[in-house]
């Protein structure tokens, strides 16, 4: 029996009371309500379709919440591992493409294959030899990156840097809704980090680019987003050379994982 609640750590969990299910709905309501936009924008960094990111979003967190034993983890897209997704896929297909969507379903079966692995050669240890200023580097470097690969979206630069650079003209509501959106979300995180403010934030915004016709000044909006659960996939198979040019991304984004756990 003891093997048995390892294996299945759901099996240890508390027989919920009343309260417990009432406080456990609104959290899981608030979060998942969040994810939803997180999704979409992290799909967008990977260059994925934007609806993909909510599905990336759904079943890891389904499955970990009953196998992991960590009750602190968070489970689901991260933004450094898509940019990497991006990376690595750069010059292989055209982001959004039938291919693209091939190349990154394998990137990620031999990246979580190798998690698995390791998981079970119980290779945990590796994070201690990890010292802090490097976990440091690590996440003040993640945070660079993703700032300089949302800036120019931010500023209303549908071509990134290379019309920031060439083309510098802003589109001032959308500098106007980006530096707002942050400047409320860094007051929230230091006032009221209980509430949920990205929840508000989202809604607020959607609520304000509709009254005051953002879209119809030149402002670019997500759109609507396919409906549904998505149909069974499975890549076809990429070919021992694109294997091959796959396997150095798929050790660096399994090393990026281990860090973004610790």
């Amino acid at each position: 029996m003891p093997r048995l609640h390892r294996l299945f750590p759901f099996l240890n969990w508390p027989r919920p009371d009343a309260a417990l299910l009432r406080s456990e709905a609104l959290a899981g309501l608030t979060v998942g309500l969040m994810v939803i936009p997180q999704g979409v924008a992290y799909a967008a960094l990977a260059g994925m379709p934007l609806v993909t990111g909510i599905y990336a979003s759904m079943l890891p967190a389904l499955i970990a919440v009953l196998f992991s034993s960590s009750v602190r983890l968070s489970v689901g897209p991260t933004a450094l591992t898509c940019l990497l997704v991006s990376a690595s896929l750069t010059g292989l297909a055209e982001p959004g493409s039938a291919r693209w969507i091939e190349l990154a379903v394998w990137l990620a079966l031999l990246s979580g294959g190798l998690q698995v692995v390791l998981g079970f050669a119980r290779f945990g240890w590796l994070l201690n030899l990890v010292n802090s200023p490097v976990l440091m580097a690590f996440t003040q470097g993640a945070a660079v990156l993703i700032i300089g690969s949302q800036l120019p979206a931010m500023l209303g630069f549908s071509d990134g840097w290379a019309a920031l650079l060439t083309q510098p003209r802003l589109h001032w509501p959308t500098l106007a809704f980006g530096v707002g959106a942050a400047a409320v979300l860094m007051l929230a995180r230091r006032w009221r980090p209980g509430f949920p403010s990205v929840l508000l934030l989202v809604v607020g915004t959607a609520g304000l680019s509709y009254w005051t016709g953002f879209q119809a000044s030149g402002g670019a909006l997500i759109g609507a987003l396919p409906q549904g659960l998505p149909a069974l996939y499975a890549p076809g198979w990429p070919g021992w050379e694109t294997l091959r040019q796959l396997l150095l991304p798929t050790l660096v984004i399994t090393l990026v994982s281990f860090l973004e756990t610790a």
